[in-house]
């Protein structure tokens, strides 16, 4: 199966903080891994997407991942629970045009900016939206893809209040057609919670994933949990980033590159 990466969407004139980082723990629409979380999910298509099945496979893998993502909160002490709701039930949002496997996208947000189009709003009417249907204390965003791809987690952060910032996730088939996978689902859903990989990426040092090999191999964040996410766990490390977990001795020897936020 794909491995998965995050994007950031950084529009014209975003100033940094002053340490050049991205904070997007305890800030934004995902703060903490703790309390009521609603997972909000729309389905995107380049047509009229009649497959019942996939939705019906794509709402059992959210429930496994979800059951997952409770079991491993609460060995940190932490208790959440889920509230899965489809403003749009499973009709799917049809844009003209979705990069999907082995395709470059010109303009990765682009997609994104069809979907508001497509469904008549802006992006801050599309926040509001998404804020106030709920009154759950954290709000994750899905976009399910019609389509084969490397699934991400993207940030917009377009403003200058934490609170406005917005994680969702563009999660495509997992390859050769296949429904969305639990470890997948779980995976970006911790990067809206401020978790960063831990696999090999070309942007930072391969001691880092060599040291996540060797103290954290069946981490969620690093192996993705395919194939079996009860085989998987969230690590110190990946408790601490997502607001669950103490900054661990596990930081004496990884450090993350300055990048990860």
């Amino acid at each position: 199966n794909l491995l998965n990466d995050a994007f950031f969407y950084m529009p014209e004139g975003t100033v940094l903080p002053e340490d050049g980082l991205l904070h997007t723990e305890n800030a934004g629409f995902a703060k903490t891994l703790r309390g009521s979380i609603c997972v909000c999910t729309f389905f995107v298509s380049e047509k009229n997407w009649k497959n019942d099945n996939y939705h019906k496979l794509y709402k059992k893998n959210l429930e496994i991942a979800e059951k997952w993502l409770t079991r491993e909160a609460k060995r940190y002490g932490s208790t959440i629970t889920f509230e899965n709701i489809y403003p749009l039930g499973d009709t799917a949002i049809v844009i003209d045009k979705i990069y999907g496997l082995n395709e470059t996208d010109p303009d990765a947000y682009g997609s994104f900016r069809k979907v508001l189009k497509s469904m008549g709003l802006s992006g801050k009417e599309f926040k509001k939206k998404i804020r106030y249907e709920t009154a759950c204390e954290n709000i994750v965003t899905n976009f399910i893809i019609d389509k084969d791809g490397r699934s991400f987690c993207f940030l917009d952060y377009a403003g200058t209040n934490p609170d406005d910032y917005h994680d969702f996730s563009w999660l495509f088939k997992s390859g050769w057609n296949e429904p969305i996978e639990a470890g997948t689902i779980a995976h970006e859903t911790l990067h809206a919670f401020g978790a960063f990989d831990l696999y090999e990426r070309e942007d930072y040092r391969k001691e880092q994933s060599d040291a996540a090999k060797k103290y954290y191999p069946d981490e969620i964040m690093f192996s993705g949990g395919y194939g079996d996410i009860n085989k998987s766990y969230i690590s110190p490390m990946t408790a601490w980033k997502v607001g669950i977990g103490e900054k661990s001795k596990a930081l004496d020897f990884y450090v993350p590159d300055s990048w990860c936020f």
